[in-house]
C-alpha cells in the first residue's frame, strides 16, 4: 500500500496498554489519519468516528489478514516474565506473536511497521527481556517492510492500569538523576508515554525508509519539536 495517500491508515495492536492506549488517542486525533483499527483481546470502552475494533485471538495471529492491509501497523505489545507468569509466556507475547502478526501484516501489504521495542534491546544480551526484544527486532528485519522503525525508549512514566513496585522506584531514582544524565547517557533518562506516542506518529507520517532504529532521547526530540 503506498504510502504518499494524503489519508493513511493505521492498525494497533496493544492499545490498552500504557503507550498503546496514548498512541491510539493521538492517532484518533491526528488529522491525518482517515480510520485506526485497534486489535485487541476485548472490547475497549472507547467510542470514535475514526476507530473500529476487532477482538483477536491472539493464539491465531495470521488470522488477521485483510485487517492488516494498512498503511501502518503499530505495535505495542508487550508484558514481563513476572506478569506472564513465565519465560516461555514472556517469549510467547513479546517474541512470537509479535513476529506472527508482522509476518500476516506484510503479507497483506502493509507498508510499514513499528514497534515499540526497549532500550538495551540486543540478541547478545546476558538479561533475558533485553534478548527477547533485541532477538525480535532481529527478526522483524528479515521480513524485509519497505519501512521498519524500531522504537527503544527508556523508562516509561505514565499512569499504568497496575501497580509495579520495582518500576516505580527506578523511576522515581531515574527522574531524580535524570537531569544529570548528558551526552550519551541521556537516551537513560525516563521518557514519558505520551511522548513516545507522539514520536511514533511523526515517525511513521514520516514513514523513513529501512530498518531504522530511535533511541529514547531521540524519540525525546521528536516529541519535543513543535507542529
Amino acid at each position: 500500500m503506498s504510502t504518499s495517500a494524503v489519508l493513511r491508515s493505521a492498525a494497533v495492536l496493544g492499545a490498552s496498554g500504557l503507550v498503546g492506549g496514548c498512541l491510539l488517542e493521538r492517532l484518533l486525533e491526528d488529522s491525518g489519519y482517515a480510520s485506526v483499527l485497534a486489535l485487541t483481546r476485548r472490547r475497549l470502552p472507547r467510542v470514535h468516528s475514526k476507530l473500529r475494533q476487532q477482538i483477536v485471538n491472539f493464539d491465531r495471529p495470521k488470522d488477521l489478514g485483510e485487517a492488516l492491509r494498512v498503511h501502518d501497523v503499530f505495535c505495542c505489545l508487550g508484558t514481563t516474565a513476572a506478569k506472564a507468569g513465565s519465560r516461555a509466556a514472556f517469549y510467547k507475547v513479546d517474541f512470537s506473536i509479535v513476529y506472527q502478526v508482522a509476518q500476516a501484516a506484510r503479507e497483506a501489504g502493509a507498508d510499514q511497521f513499528l514497534l515499540v521495542s526497549s532500550i538495551g534491546a540486543a540478541p547478545i544480551s546476558q538479561t533475558y527481556y533485553l534478548r527477547v526484544k533485541g532477538e525480535i527486532e532481529q527478526a522483524l528485519a528479515t521480513l524485509e517492510f519497505p519501512s521498519l522503525q524500531v522504537l527503544r525508549p527508556s523508562l516509561l512514566a505514565g499512569r499504568r492500569g497496575e501497580f509495579r513496585v520495582g518500576e516505580r522506584a527506578a523511576l522515581l531514582i531515574m527522574s531524580a538523576v535524570g537531569p544529570f544524565l548528558l551526552g550519551s547517557w541521556a537516551r537513560y533518562r525516563p521518557i514519558r508515554a505520551d511522548a513516545v506516542a507522539k514520536a511514533m506518529v511523526r515517525i511513521a507520517k514520516s514513514a523513513p525508509r529501512g530498518v531504522n532504529v530511535f533511541e529514547s532521547d531521540r524519540l525525546a526530540g521528536y516529541a519535543a519539536e513543535k507542529t
